[in-house]
């Protein structure tokens, strides 16, 4: 298993398991993935997968933001929007 892949989500629907592995920042070329696949018409895999993945990336994305702390251009609090 290669180490840089830190993203990770699944689907599970029926007999089907749909499990996608991503570098961090890649985000954008795993919701390729999707649409690409949503779009096959030999897939199993639907438009609702694709939505479904891609809510749970913006999840991983917005809780690996939250780990890694806030951006300094990021305002720390309230009273550095509002004095």
């Amino acid at each position: 298993m290669d180490s840089t892949l830190d993203g990770k989500v699944v689907l599970v629907k029926g007999r089907h398991r749909y499990e996608f592995r991503y570098q961090q920042g890649s985000e954008l070329a795993a919701l390729d993935a999707f649409v690409a696949l949503a779009g096959n018409n030999q897939s199993d895999f639907d438009w609702f997968d694709a939505a479904v993945l891609s809510y749970q990336i913006s999840k991983n994305f917005s809780q690996s933001d939250e780990l890694a702390g806030q951006d300094d251009d990021y305002p720390q609090s309230q009273e550095d929007v509002w004095p």
